[in-house]
């Protein structure tokens, strides 16, 4: 990639098992600076329309994912798929897709 973000460039990410919730890799487009900022900057006026900005910012960037449904199925990633994962999961996706990786995240944790 270098340090440019190209038009239809992908990246594979991976939340940590999180209590009940195993890993979930994931396939993503991350945001440029722009989209970035634009989110950070959204109006959140409550909990239901903070879930609306994200699973908004969220859409247009997560490509494909492993979750499955009950039957084993895997699930398409839809705004409505989105609003039922958890809300730690969905802090995991924004940190991947906005830039934040897990390795930024592992050398934070220690500082």
């Amino acid at each position: 990639m270098g340090v440019l973000i190209h038009d239809g460039y992908t990246l594979d990410g991976k939340t940590p098992p999180m209590g009940h919730a195993p890993e979930v890799s994931f396939r993503y487009r991350p945001a440029l600076p722009e989209q970035v900022y634009e989110y950070q900057r959204a109006t959140r006026n409550s909990g239901k329309e903070e879930l609306r900005i994200v699973v908004d910012f969220l859409i247009k960037h997560l490509v494909s994912w492993d979750v499955v449904d009950k039957s084993g199925e895997t699930v398409p990633v839809t705004p409505e798929t989105l609003r039922k994962v958890p809300y730690r999961i969905l802090q995991k996706f924004l940190d991947f897709v906005t830039g934040y990786d897990i390795l930024e995240q592992g050398q934070d944790a220690k500082n």
